[in-house]
């Protein structure tokens, strides 16, 4: 075989491989949501979303640098 025949062999595999990752991600993420809790959505007693009273996990608070005052 020449280079030019072994070349495109490569790179088509290559870009196989490529398309098959990205597959594997977009399925992964899109049937994954269910039974990942951390990726739920939390929701209200009465349907509604992006309730916060039911949050299990607030967010840290996270003082900024020039609020803490100069180095000891």
């Amino acid at each position: 075989m020449s280079n030019a025949t072994l070349t495109l062999i490569g790179w088509g595999l290559f870009y196989w491989v490529v398309f098959l990752y990205l597959f594997w991600v977009l399925v992964e993420r899109t049937f994954s949501v269910a039974t990942d809790p951390k990726r739920r959505e939390h929701r209200a007693p009465d349907g509604t979303a992006g309730s916060t009273t039911r949050d299990p996990h607030p967010t840290p608070h996270v003082p900024s640098i020039s609020a803490l005052g100069p180095p000891a």
